[in-house]
């Protein structure tokens, strides 16, 4: 019940931020429609299933040793910090309008591979799946529990974007609180980057 609670925990929380897949998202959906929006969401449930898979993947081909695994650790806690620290500091002083046209040239295309591309091509995506792989590693958790954290995380998330979709008309508030919601990001993985270190 553990790794089922925290996994679905940890994808609410993540749910709750906003960043470009978000921002994205709620456009789609505001100019295209409830479908659209649902299609593209679908896209996004693939690629984080195609990352959660390579992080596994990765982790099961690149065995450990022992005595390394405190100092990856330890340095991926701080990989973290200084990446929430970066979100923190971009999202009070940098002006985002270069999120809004770095995906333009897909927006021609299908919804379900927009939501594909942008969620696959988003770093930081990748590097928070590994931060959850990291910290299940540290509490020393079995293939199958970390299948199950995994799962209800991502369920977590397409919880909350799902609820965002349908409910667009009350939720496309969330754009004018975008630099609130990325904020909460930047916490997240300061907040990650601390549990790995402790």
């Amino acid at each position: 019940m553990f790794y089922i609670y925290s996994g679905l925990s940890s994808g609410l929380v993540l749910g709750a931020g906003v960043g470009n897949v978000k921002i994205t998202l709620i456009k789609n959906t505001l100019e295209s429609g409830i479908k659209s929006g649902m299609v593209l969401l679908a896209g996004v449930a693939l690629s984080d299933m195609v990352l959660i898979t390579l992080v596994n993947i990765s982790d099961r081909l690149f065995k450990i040793r022992e005595n390394w695994q405190q100092i990856i650790f330890s340095g991926t806690g701080v990989v973290f910090i200084i990446l929430g620290l970066f979100l923190f500091i971009k999202t009070l002083f940098w002006t985002n309008a270069e999120d809004d046209t770095r995906f333009k040239n897909f927006r021609n295309l299908n919804p379900f591979i927009i939501g594909f591309l942008i969620n696959t091509l988003n770093p930081y995506n990748y590097l928070t799946w590994m931060g959850f792989l990291v910290f299940l590693n540290k509490l020393k958790a079995g293939f199958e529990d970390k299948l199950l954290f995994f799962f209800f995380a991502l369920l977590g998330m397409m919880i909350i974007d799902g609820l965002i979709v349908l409910n667009i008309k009350k939720a496309n508030w969330l754009l004018k609180y975008k630099k609130q919601l990325s904020i909460l990001n930047a916490l997240i993985f300061i907040g990650l980057g601390l549990k790995l270190l402790l």
